[in-house]
């Protein structure tokens, strides 16, 4: 019986912590949401601060960058969230990778760059980031993280008579770094990333290859875009069925040129292709 109270106490201040929970800007479900965007965007900002030291630098090439940013940027305008600032960066690293951070931080390496075709497939990696920070999934993955420690530490307070919920709490807010997205998260990034790509005016097709370019990547070696963006099995295939229930015309903007000539002719000179790209 004292375990069933806890649990049910513990709840209890979850829901009290949630205040009615929030409507997600993106999917327009309800959700837990236990951390403010103002804190989430702060822990972006100081996350964003370490990148260089924990990957590489940024690329310096003020040319590449606004290309990508312009990308980016197109993106950002069909978005949720048009309005609010986005940064979109490239650092020198050789993984083949691209992440988001609370606050508009999207980052694409080398690496990826270097794997990529066209404009299209780099608006297809900049959407599905996009979606990470327009659907608030940071905010969401830490609250659903603090409601397990708010759980769990109210059970050891009622046994042991002790305030560790807080202490828990707070250090779940500084585990931002440790965060990955869910399945789930992942899912809505896929599906509204390519809701995106094909308002910004892209091939939605592209955004298909790019994901079958990057699982025929991973049969060889890890790639670091998958392990941190969990694939599923059918991944490939619903985007395919999405692009025919929603009638996405093909024969939008793929611009391998542009890519070709803003992107793949600059890269050499500003940092080396990664190994597998040198044989």
């Amino acid at each position: 019986m004292k375990k069933i109270y806890w649990i049910t106490s513990a709840l209890a201040m979850v829901l009290m912590f949630c205040g009615g929970c929030s409507v997600n800007p993106v999917t327009g479900e309800n959700e837990l949401i236990l951390v403010s965007k103002e804190q989430t965007d702060t822990l972006g900002a100081q996350a964003a601060e370490q990148v260089n030291n924990e990957m590489g630098a940024d690329i310096n090439d003020l040319q590449l960058t606004n290309y990508v940013n312009s990308i980016g940027q197109k993106i950002v305008a069909v978005s949720h969230t048009p309005n609010e600032p986005f940064r979109f960066n490239v650092i020198k690293n050789d993984t083949v990778n691209a992440f988001a951070l609370p606050g508009g931080y999207i980052y694409v390496t080398s690496g990826m760059l270097y794997k990529l075709k066209n404009e299209a497939q780099l608006a297809a990696i900049l959407a599905h980031e996009t979606v990470h920070v327009t659907a608030r999934h940071t905010q969401s993955q830490m609250s659903h993280e603090m409601a397990k420690s708010i759980v769990i530490s109210l059970g050891a307070s009622a046994s042991k008579g002790s305030g560790e919920y807080a202490v828990r709490a707070a250090q779940i807010i500084s585990q931002l770094e440790g965060l990955k997205y869910s399945r789930t998260h992942e899912s809505v990034a896929d599906e509204y990333g390519l809701g995106y790509l094909y308002k910004a005016g892209y091939d939605p097709y592209e955004m298909v290859r790019t994901m079958e370019m990057l699982r025929s990547l991973s049969d060889s070696r890890p790639i670091e875009f998958l392990s941190t963006h969990p694939d599923p099995d059918n991944r490939v295939e619903r985007l395919k069925e999405l692009i025919q229930q929603r009638a996405y015309g093909l024969g939008g903007r793929v611009a391998a040129e542009d890519y070709q000539k803003y992107v793949l002719n600059r890269l050499p000179s500003i940092v080396p292709p990664p190994k597998e790209n040198n044989k």
